[in-house]
């Protein structure tokens, strides 16, 4: 199973920082969250299926 990105305006961590990332991108690789931060910084990987 490859890995997804899902692109958000705001993503809400709900960490002990209460960390905002507006624009966000979430990660998911075999039904696990594998990254999460602002859009911009989100890591170039080959063939992630992205979902706006």
């Amino acid at each position: 199973m490859g890995r997804t990105r899902y692109l958000a305006d705001t993503i809400l961590t709900c960490d002990e920082a209460g960390a905002v990332h507006a624009p966000g991108a979430l990660d998911v690789e075999d039904g696990r969250v594998a990254w999460v931060g602002a859009g911009a910084e989100a890591p170039a990987i080959d063939g992630i299926e992205v979902r706006d």
